[in-house]
């Protein structure tokens, strides 16, 4: 039935889903369609001369693969949780896991954009040339510097979905389409001269890494308890940035309050599949050293609590902390003194990454949900952004809980 609420929820919808589409796809320059972010990571670091690189191939694939899979597994908001009392409506967390069932028959569908502007890996601002490759001279050939910027910008617009299958049993899906900007400029001085600077701009986007899930939920009086199982299947292409090139299932345990104006959440789970960065010992002149063998994503302990302040029918207000710990990662480090400098991996067997995030949702009618949010990692291992922003439009079809 064609009601006023149904068609403007339609027409909100659509214009989310228009600006999401020419935001990922037509906000690139002629030059930067041109421009594959694989091709100019190569441009600005290894270049043709390998006395002017920044890194080597190997160490180029490496942090190609490790940016691809941080870039990936930074969270997006979960599909609606929606929950009713008598006196207030809980519209549920933005990245923690709720256990709200939907009820059978139910249906929920959000679009969503979030933007993250990267800045540092470990101890290194990449933006403020902080990826540096010094060779001393020797006899009559001079010593070479060469210092690289990098700047990188991700933007996410994704439609997800869930549908009540049974009063206690859902299923998702959500479709993630990634866009990925790197820009950057080398700087290289020969002796005492410095020459021409290579200077890259480039975006690529696609379709990321699908997610599929399945979740269980037995309802209490006043806690609830639920599990969730899924899969984030390798459709995205790690090489251009937009997926993470690994197939992981994964599984959450979630608690969460369901009456009252204080609602905490709780998450516990793993992600599984992939080994991570691995690394092999070998015997060079008669020391050890050690060399990267393979990569891929990494297994990971996934945690987070949080809160949902409600406010009457319309508003909630949610405050999370949301942790991986990472297994078998590595370390990006400066390594070496005044005359010669260059960028060492280490293997590091456990890292932890902590996100907190704040956000507000807002219902605009009885069936659309308006959200929005912010985050900020706390930790500082691994690729880190500066800020994250995300909005998202959800409209909803309460199921029967019968």
């Amino acid at each position: 039935m064609s009601t006023p609420a149904n068609r403007k929820a339609l027409w909100i919808t659509s214009r989310v889903i228009a600006v999401g589409v020419i935001s990922v796809f037509c906000g690139t320059s002629e030059t930067r369609a041109q421009n594959a972010p694989s091709d100019a990571l190569d441009r600005l670091l290894v270049a043709g001369d390998a006395s002017f690189a920044v890194l080597s191939d190997r160490q180029l694939e490496i942090l190609r693969q490790s940016l691809a899979v941080y870039i990936n597994s930074l969270p997006t908001q979960t599909v609606l949780a929606l929950d009713e009392e008598r006196e207030r409506r809980s519209f549920g967390p933005i990245y923690l896991q709720h256990a709200m069932p939907i009820g059978r028959g139910g249906l929920d569908a959000v679009t969503l954009l979030q933007h993250a502007s990267w800045s540092a890996l470990d101890s290194i601002d990449i933006r403020e040339a902080g990826l540096i490759n010094r060779i001393p001279g020797f006899l009559n050939q001079p010593g070479v510097e060469s210092r690289a910027t990098l700047s990188l910008a991700s933007e996410t617009f994704g439609f997800g979905a869930r549908y009540g299958v049974r009063p206690d049993f859902e299923v998702g899906l959500m479709v993630p389409v990634q866009r990925v900007c790197v820009s950057g400029i080398r700087s290289v001085i020969v002796g005492s001269n410095a020459t021409a600077p290579v200077d890259i701009d480039a975006c690529g986007a696609g379709v990321g890494d699908v997610q599929i899930s399945a979740k269980y939920v037995h309802s209490g009086t006043d806690w609830n308890l639920g599990a969730q199982v899924g899969v984030s299947l390798a459709t995205g292409d790690p090489d251009e940035l937009t997926g993470k090139g690994t197939t992981q299932p994964g599984f959450t345990l979630i608690a969460s309050r369901r009456i009252g104006p204080l609602q905490p959440v709780f998450n516990l789970g793993a992600t599984l599949g992939g080994h991570g960065v691995q690394f092999r010992t070998v015997t060079v002149f008669g020391s050890e050293a050690l060399i990267v063998e393979q990569v891929s994503a990494p297994k990971s302990i996934n945690y987070g609590g949080g809160a949902l302040v409600v406010f009457g029918q319309r508003l909630t207000l949610s405050f999370e902390v949301v942790g991986r710990t990472l297994h078998n990662g590595v370390e990006f480090a400066p390594f070496g003194n005044g005359d010669s400098q260059s960028l060492e991996l280490q293997p590091v067997h456990w890292q932890s990454n902590v996100l907190g995030v704040a956000g507000a949702k807002v219902a605009l009618t009885d069936k659309i949900i308006l959200s929005s949010h912010v985050s900020h990692q706390f930790s500082s291992a691994g690729l880190r952004p500066s800020w994250v922003a995300g909005a998202s439009v959800t409209v909803a079809k309460a199921g029967t809980r019968q």
